[in-house]
């Protein structure tokens, strides 16, 4: 019975260095996962995506071979420096490296070939993405976006449809499918969508301006002034010292011959002027 015991004991206190090392692993494993999330959640705040960057460089720290850790300081990094580019794909093509199946790393791949202009290099890391990804329409869109860059217009059209039947219609694919519409000045199109991104976009939202600038645009190609007019009044209430907004609507008091509009708008354009010259 002594004997047995030993036994048990020397076996427990061998094993003592691995139980410890496996739970030091676990735990640095585990801190490393909460900088991550507080990495994702900072990036996503204008004010706090330093901190993110602060906070990905010490989850690598502990884990530096981690694809989603390594994708994410890509992300960020675009979004802090206007020429991280080249840094960027660095980690992008490490993340790539440890994580072949990494779908967000070869999407942002396909967007740093995009900014560089080098589409068909683009074409082949979106396809990876949307592989990888299991046809997200996240990765689809990229594609399409890709696709219509490279002239091949039904293509992209065709993907975009199918990402918004798979969504029932999300803000990303609705904005690229109208963005061509308007290029094919296919005016009916433009509105419908922009429309469809109106009634599900934030007030305050700068995509709304955006929206609503384009959708008053269609109209006025269509001659339709009155509802042009109304949409860039409600492009003014999104962002009320918008200088081409007013400069728009001025342009849309005159095709309409409305003396009233072209005085009011004039006045405002001076006013806004006035108050942007250095005291």
């Amino acid at each position: 019975m002594y004997l047995k015991r030993l036994k048990i004991a020397v076996t427990t206190i061998s094993l003592m260095p691995l139980l410890f090392s496996a739970n030091s692993v676990s735990a640095a494993n585990a801190q490393a996962e909460a900088l991550y999330k507080r990495a994702q959640a900072h990036k996503e705040n204008f004010d706090t995506k330093q901190q993110a960057l602060k906070e990905i460089d010490q989850a690598l720290a502990i884990d530096p071979k981690n694809s989603s850790y390594l994708s994410m300081k890509a992300i960020i990094i675009t979004m802090v420096s206007e020429d991280g580019d080249a840094e960027a794909l660095k980690y992008t093509n490490e993340a790539i490296k440890y994580g072949p199946g990494n779908a967000d790393a070869w999407n942002l791949k396909a967007h740093i070939y995009m900014h560089r202009k080098n589409f068909a290099e683009a074409l082949k890391c979106s396809t990876e993405a949307v592989k990888c990804g299991n046809n997200h329409w996240l990765y689809r869109t990229t594609h399409a976006e890709i696709l219509n860059r490279l002239g091949q217009k039904a293509a992209a059209i065709k993907e975009l449809d199918e990402c918004n039947k798979q969504t029932q219609n999300n803000p990303s694919s609705l904005s690229l499918r109208a963005v061509i519409a308007e290029s094919d000045k296919d005016w009916n199109t433009s509105i419908k969508l922009r429309t469809m991104l109106i009634a599900m976009t934030g007030k305050t939202s700068i995509s709304m301006l955006d929206h609503y600038i384009k959708r008053a645009e269609a109209y006025e190609a269509l001659k339709q002034y009155d509802k042009a007019i109304a949409d860039l009044n409600a492009a003014a209430k999104v962002s009320t010292l918008n200088h081409g907004v007013h400069y728009k609507l001025l342009n849309l008091y005159k095709l309409k011959g409305d003396k009233a509009g072209m005085a009011r708008e004039t006045t405002f354009i001076k006013s806004l002027e006035e108050d942007m010259r250095p005291l």
